[in-house]
C-alpha cells in the first residue's frame, strides 16, 4: 500500500531517470541501432560552407530573403511535402532595401498550405511575412518553435501543443505533422534516437540552390515526399543538449567542398565533431521522424508501475527483516540492477520503464525493514549499551550487544599486543599544581594516548593513575595487531611531545611519557566477581609489557618493544636492539627494541642513526668496549639529541665496562633491579 502510495505521489519523472534514459538510449544504440529505413524527414541547413559560398557570401543573413524564395521554389517542386523552418524572421530588410524580400513574401504566399514558419513566446514573425503566410487564415502557417527542457536541461520530450501566454499554441512538429495528412491529436514524443541525431539526412543550402539549377531531377530524387525542416547549424548558434547526448559522434566524414559549378547533393558532417550539444533544427526533426515511422517509445502506465513498487516493496522488506546487513545491501543493489537491465530491455522493444521510484521504493522497503528490525529486535541490544555505556570501551559494548554470551566470568586465550603508557613527571607536578589543574592536565595527556588506541582500532583496558592500558586484538580481531600497536605507541608519544612543547611555550607544565609495548599470549576475558567484572587481559606477555613500560627512562627514549612485537613488525616499522635486558622477577633474558617510525616515512638521519647504534651493540657484545663508548659517543654528536638518548647511556655503560670489565661468561645481559 505504501509502494502504490508513493507511485501516485510521485508518478513523473525524475532528474535520474532523465539520466538514466539518456544512458540506456546510448546503449540501444549501440548494441541495437537499427534506424528505419524509411527517412521521411530531411533537413536543409544553412551551415558555414553555405555562408561562405559565392551565392550567399555577398549578403548579410537578414537579407537571404531572394535566396530563401529560391530554395522554396526548388524544394516544391521537386516534390516535399511540407517544409518547415527552425528559424525567426523577425526583421525584414524592406525598410532598407525595399522589394528586396517581395519574392520570398510571395512564395510563403503561394505554398502557405504547405509550409510552416515559426515563432516563440516573445518573438512573432515580421507582418509582412505573416500576413503573406496567414493570408488564408491558415492556423498551422505559424508554429511555435519553442521547446521545453526537462528539469536538468536537458530536451527529452516534445509536446504538440505548448503553452504560451495567449493559451496553447500548435508546436513546429504538430504543424508540420498536419501539413503531411496527419490528425492534429498527438502525444507527447519521447525522443529516443537510435543513432546521432545529425546524422539524419542533412543537406547544405548552398547544394540545394545549386542542384535547382543544374539538376533538378537530383533534387527530387533526394526530397521528394518528404517533410523538409529548415534550420542553421552553427557551432555556435541555438544548441541544444537531448537526449543522444552520451551516443558517440563516430567518425566525421566530410566530402570536399564541391565546385560551384556542379550538382552535389551529399549529406553533410557534423556541425561540431567535438561537441555534446545539436543544432536545435534536429529536436524537431528526430521528433516528427520518430511520429512517422512510429518509433517513439511508448512510457509504461502508472499500473504496471504501481504493481511493480508493490511487489518490490513487499519483497524487500520480508528480505529485510531476516537478512544480515552486508546481505541486505547486496539484495538492494541487485535488485536496483535488475531494474535497470529490465528498462534497457524494454527501451530496446520501444517501452520506457522509469525505474527511479522502484529504485526509491527498493531502498526505502528495505530501510523500513531495518527499522522495524530495530524496533523490535534491537531493544535488548540498546538495553546493554545503555547499561554498560558509561562504563565500558564502545567497542566491547558493540560486542556484548551483539552476543551477550561476552557478560560472564572466564575468557579465552589469543594473541594480543599490549601497551602500558606512563605519563613521565607526575609526582613533580602534583607538587606544583592545585588538585583541579593536576586533574585537568592529567587527563588531557591520558585523552591524547587514549586517542591514539581508538585510532588505530585498539581498546583501552583502563586508567592507572597516570598510567594507560591498553591492547589490540581483543575484543575485535585485529590481524595486524602489533603493527597498529607500535603505530599507536609511536603516535602516542608524538602527540605528547608536541603538547609538552606547547604548554612549555606557554608558560604551563606538561608531561613526558614511557611507552612499552609486547606482543604474546594473553587471557582475555571478563575478570573480577560475579555482578561486577572488568573485561581485561591477564598472562606473561601481559607482566612483560608492564616491565618493559619503564624501561624508556633508563635509555632516554620514549617507546620500546618487546622481541615478538619487533618480529612481527620488522618488515613495517625501523628499529634498533637497544639491549637485553633482565626484567626484575624473570630469569629469561628479553630483547629490548625502540621502533623509530614507518619504513615509508622514516627520517634519513633516524635511518642512518639505526645504522651506528646497531654497529656499536656489535662492538659492546664482542667486548670491544672502548670502540663502542667511541661509536656511540659519535652518534650523539652526529645526530638530533631528540633520537641519541640511548646511545648515550650505552656510551657510559661501555666506558664503565672499559675501566672495570665485566666477567669472563659475561653473556651482554643488563639485570634491571627496579620495576
Amino acid at each position: 500500500m505504501a509502494a502504490a502510495a508513493l507511485s501516485f505521489a510521485m508518478s513523473g519523472e525524475t532528474e535520474l531517470d532523465g539520466t538514466l534514459f539518456d544512458v540506456m538510449v546510448a546503449q540501444r544504440a549501440w548494441v541495437d541501432p537499427k534506424p528505419s529505413e524509411s527517412k521521411p524527414v530531411a533537413i536543409v541547413a544553412l551551415d558555414e560552407r553555405s555562408l561562405r559560398s559565392e551565392e550567399l557570401s555577398a549578403f548579410p543573413r537578414v537579407f537571404l530573403a531572394p535566396q530563401w524564395a529560391k530554395m522554396l521554389d526548388i524544394l516544391f517542386a521537386g516534390n516535399a511535402k511540407a517544409i518547415g523552418f527552425d528559424i525567426l524572421f523577425v526583421w525584414s530588410p524592406e525598410q532598407i532595401s525595399p522589394g528586396l524580400d517581395l519574392p520570398f513574401k510571395q512564395a510563403l504566399g503561394k505554398y502557405h498550405d504547405r509550409l510552416v514558419i515559426g515563432k516563440t513566446a516573445n518573438n512573432m514573425p515580421v507582418p509582412g511575412y505573416f500576413y503573406a503566410i496567414r493570408g488564408g487564415k491558415d492556423a498551422d502557417a505559424v508554429a511555435n518553435l519553442d521547446v521545453d527542457t526537462d528539469p536538468d536541461g536537458v530536451i527529452r520530450h516534445v509536446f504538440p501543443l505548448i503553452p504560451t501566454a495567449k493559451g496553447l499554441a500548435k508546436g513546429l512538429v504538430a504543424a508540420l505533422y498536419t501539413r503531411a495528412g496527419g490528425t492534429a491529436d498527438l502525444p507527447p514524443v519521447i525522443i529516443a534516437p537510435r543513432q546521432k541525431m545529425e546524422k539524419m539526412p542533412t543537406y547544405a543550402m548552398v547544394d540545394v540552390l545549386r542542384c535547382g539549377d543544374r539538376d533538378p531531377a537530383e533534387v527530387a530524387k533526394i526530397f521528394s515526399g518528404k517533410i523538409v525542416l529548415v534550420g542553421t547549424t552553427l557551432p555556435d548558434e541555438d544548441r541544444k543538449i537531448s537526449s543522444d547526448r552520451f551516443i558517440p559522434n563516430g567518425p566525421n566524414v566530410v566530402d570536399p567542398d564541391p565546385p560551384a559549378d556542379v550538382c552535389s547533393l551529399k549529406p553533410i558532417g557534423l556541425s561540431d565533431p567535438h561537441a555534446t550539444t545539436i543544432p536545435g533544427v534536429f529536436v524537431h526533426a528526430a521528433a516528427l521522424q520518430e511520429i512517422l515511422t512510429n518509433d517513439s517509445p511508448a512510457i509504461a502506465g502508472l499500473p504496471w508501475i504501481i504493481t511493480l513498487s508493490a511487489a518490490i516493496g513487499a519483497a524487500i522488506s520480508g528480505f529485510g527483516l531476516v537478512l544480515a546487513v552486508q546481505r541486505a545491501v547486496i539484495m538492494v543493489i541487485l535488485t536496483m540492477l535488475t531494474l535497470y537491465v529490465l528498462s534497457s530491455v524494454l527501451l530496446l522493444f520501444n517501452i520506457w520503464l522509469p525505474i527511479s521510484l522502484l529504485m526509491t521504493v527498493t531502498a526505502g522497503a528495505m530501510f523500513v525493514a531495518y527499522i522495524a528490525r530495530y524496533l523490535i529486535e534491537d531493544r535488548r541490544r540498546r538495553r546493554i549499551q545503555r547499561a554498560f555505556g558509561h562504563y565500558l570501551a564502545p567497542g566491547l559494548v558493540a560486542r556484548m550487544a551483539d552476543d551477550d554470551s561476552n557478560l560472564r566470568l572466564g575468557g579465552e586465550e589469543r594473541e594480543i599486543t599490549i601497551m602500558f603508557a606512563d605519563l613521565s613527571g607526575f609526582t613533580a607536578l602534583s607538587a606544583k599544581l592545585s588538585a583541579e589543574e593536576l586533574m585537568a592536565t592529567t587527563n588531557r595527556y591520558l585523552s591524547l594516548i587514549a586517542g591514539a588506541v581508538d585510532a588505530t582500532g585498539g581498546y583501552v583496558d583502563k586508567f592507572i593513575g597516570d598510567a594507560v592500558m591498553a591492547f589490540w586484538n581483543a575484543p575485535a580481531l585485529d590481524p595486524e595487531h602489533a603493527l597498529h600497536g607500535v603505530t599507536a605507541g609511536l603516535d602516542a608519544a608524538a602527540r605528547i611531545r608536541a603538547q609538552r612543547l606547547e604548554d612549555e611555550a606557554a608558560g604551563l607544565p606538561g608531561f613526558a611519557v614511557k611507552i612499552g609495548i609486547n606482543t604474546g599470549i594473553a587471557i582475555i576475558g571478563n575478570v573480577g566477581a560475579e555482578g561486577r567484572f572488568n573485561y581485561t587481559a591477564v598472562g606473561e606477555a601481559v607482566n612483560i609489557a608492564a616491565r618493559l613500560e619503564s624501561v624508556p627512562g633508563d635509555y632516554k627514549c620514549s617507546v620500546v618493544i618487546g622481541p615478538q612485537t619487533a618480529s612481527a613488525v620488522g618488515s613495517e616499522i625501523v628499529m634498533h636492539e637497544v639491549d637485553l635486558i633482565r626484567v626484575k622477577g624473570k630469569v629469561e633474558p628479553v630483547g629490548v627494541f625502540r621502533p623509530l617510525g614507518r619504513v615509508s616515512d622514516i627520517d634519513p638521519e633516524a635511518a642512518a642513526f639505526k645504522t651506528a647504534f646497531d654497529q656499536a651493540l656489535d662492538l659492546f657484545r664482542r667486548r670491544q668496549f672502548e670502540q663502542a663508548e667511541r661509536a656511540w659517543t659519535d652518534a650523539v654528536e652526529r645526530f638530533p639529541a631528540d633520537i641519541t638518548g640511548p646511545a648515550g647511556v650505552m656510551a657510559k655503560r661501555a666506558n664503565d665496562f672499559a675501566s672495570d670489565p665485566p666477567e669472563a661468561d659475561w653473556d651482554g645481559v643488563w639485570t634491571k633491579q627496579t620495576k
